[in-house]
């Protein structure tokens, strides 16, 4: 019986941590066509704020059910300052300071990140199987960032640093969140929705009430079609949904094997540009996508 319903577990954290990579791949897409007309604290802050706002209402009509009274939050409060807040503060500020391929290479090391800290902190093994898998994935990101972008190669030091917080942001959310388990997932992203709205709205009201432009950011919804979209995908499908699937994977399958899933988002993100918006499909992307997908099939095998 305990068999059973440990493989129940596993298939079910599986499927969400696949479903979550998914969302993501997708959610670059949306992210690109809003950053073309409005700033990027313009979208967090919309975007945290929708998310909250329906995670809100689905609690006040006994849809999802929390309980925080008499509990420390304080966990849970430590986990929203890692991610979202730290982690989208630091990316944000880091893209504007380096090459793209880079980035995309700095975030890729989330898996060996979060692997370490697991280990360290809670105890979590991995076979030398699961060891290779990871960094094969990476390497799969590499190829493709490098060989694929290799003109671009514009780098700062402050834009490397701020990418290393991004990354250890990232990982030390992955064992923050299985450190959390006394709270369920739905509770773990309210408490991560509300922090990432006052805090990113809070920025968005300052860069907007220097620029004159408060009025122009509260009515975007209702004044641009396209950011309604993509704002409306951010915010339900890749914040409140995909963010409560990581947590229960994390609850399920462990940090380590959760994060071991992060390479095949980019994957998604390349077969999406495909076939969506056309971009070209080149060897390099060819080999990494490879790379990537036999890292993490890898990653997750019993052995």
């Amino acid at each position: 019986m305990k068999d059973t319903t440990s493989n129940r577990q596993d298939r079910a954290g599986l499927l969400a941590i696949i479903v979550v990579s998914v969302i993501f791949g997708l959610s670059f897409m949306f992210t690109k066509r809003a950053v073309n007309d409005v700033s990027v604290y313009s979208l967090l802050s919309w975007r945290f704020t929708l998310a909250f706002f329906i995670l809100l209402l689905l609690r006040l009509f006994r849809v999802l059910k929390t309980n925080f009274r008499g509990r420390n939050v304080v966990p849970l409060l430590l986990l929203s300052a890692v991610y979202p807040v730290t982690y989208f503060l630091a990316e944000a500020a880091a893209i504007s300071q380096v090459a793209s391929s880079e980035a995309g290479l700095f975030i890729a090391t989330i898996p060996i990140a979060t692997m370490v800290l697991a280990a360290l902190f809670l105890k979590e093994k991995t076979t030398w199987l699961q060891k290779l898998s990871i960094f094969l994935s990476v390497g799969g990101v590499a190829v493709i960032s490098l060989l694929n972008d290799a003109t671009d190669t514009t780098s700062k030091a402050t834009g490397y640093l701020l990418l290393g917080v991004a990354v250890l942001a990232g990982s030390l959310f992955m064992v923050l969140s299985k450190h959390a388990a006394g709270f369920s997932s739905v509770e773990k992203t309210l408490v991560m929705m509300g922090s990432g709205s006052l805090f990113f709205s809070a920025l968005a009201l300052y860069e907007h009430a220097n620029a004159g432009t408060v009025g122009f950011w509260l009515t975007l919804p209702l004044k641009n079609v396209n950011f309604l979209i993509s704002l409306i995908y951010l915010a339900v499908i890749t914040s409140a949904l995909a963010f409560f699937l990581q947590n229960v994977a994390i609850s399920r399958i462990g940090a380590t094997r959760s994060a071991s899933f992060a390479p095949l988002t980019t994957l998604i993100s390349i077969a999406a540009g495909a076939l969506f918006m056309h971009e070209p499909l080149t060897p390099p992307m060819l080999v990494g996508a490879v790379m990537i997908l036999a890292g993490v099939i890898g990653a997750n095998r019993h052995t």
